[in-house]
């Protein structure tokens, strides 16, 4: 009866700690999001954002949030036309690594849009993104591409033509 006892408390006391270890993180970071913010994912997905035809493969845009000390604003060169510069989201996450680009479409006005993103990320202890999943590099790098960033002290949005050239 006492090994029984003792096993049942060592689960009881592992489920605990897990779920005090994923409380602790949707807590410190997740509350960056407001209801409008997880009402506006809803809406959003009832459409696809991104589907590959070859594979049936459908992709939604989804809140991932973050450390905002794990995250770094970079940039690329992309050849979509023409060859330009465009910003970008990195960050890494335990053993992870995250890429978030703009849109390839648009042309950007890279350092306006960095500089939004910078002074956003300044002395925050969270970032969330609303992005939708591309792919996987080689390096095991997740790619997804950005439909809005947000912190508590503001949220840049993909849709605002000001930070479009």
């Amino acid at each position: 009866m006492t090994k029984k006892f003792a096993g049942i408390i060592i689960i009881v006391l592992i489920f605990v700690t897990i779920s005090v270890s994923l409380g602790w993180y949707f807590f410190r970071y997740y509350l960056t999001l407001t209801w409008n913010d997880l009402l506006f994912a809803w809406d959003d997905n009832k459409h696809v954002e991104l589907s590959r035809s070859e594979t049936n493969e459908r992709y939604y845009n989804r809140w991932l949030c973050f450390d905002a000390r794990n995250v770094e604003v970079s940039e690329g060169i992309i050849e979509y036309g023409t060859v330009r510069k465009v910003p970008l989201l990195d960050v890494k996450f335990g053993s992870s690594v995250f890429q978030f680009n703009v849109d390839p479409e648009v042309e950007w006005n890279t350092d306006t849009v960095q500089n939004r993103w910078r002074a956003m990320l300044e002395n925050q202890e969270s970032v969330c993104i609303f992005s939708v999943y591309s792919q996987t590099d080689d390096d095991g790098t997740e790619v997804r591409y950005i439909r809005r960033v947000k912190t508590s002290t503001g949220s840049w949005d993909k849709l605002d033509k000001s930070y479009q050239k």
